[in-house]
């Protein structure tokens, strides 16, 4: 079941371990990433997604976005680029 969730700009960062998405100095449009919640680390406010091609996503999320998640939960995220 699909919670169509997408987290939002505040709640979310870039994906841990991937490159800048940076075109002539300026972000590029954020990614939605489609996945199934497979940890989340309140302590570390980390969630990682499993998208439907196998490839694992780490994202930190705000503690308000993490309550409303559980392992299981299918979701869009936006990956953002890395502030350079």
């Amino acid at each position: 079941m699909r919670t169509g969730l997408i987290l939002a700009a505040a709640a979310m960062v870039c994906v841990i371990g991937q490159g800048t998405a940076w075109t002539e100095g300026k972000p590029t449009t954020p990614e939605v990433i489609e996945g199934q919640v497979t940890s989340i680390d309140p302590a570390q406010s980390r969630v990682t997604l499993r998208s439907s091609d196998g490839t694992v996503h780490e994202f930190g999320a705000s503690k308000e976005t993490l309550q409303g998640l559980k392992v299981g939960d299918r979701i869009d995220a936006k990956r953002r680029p890395e502030a350079k």
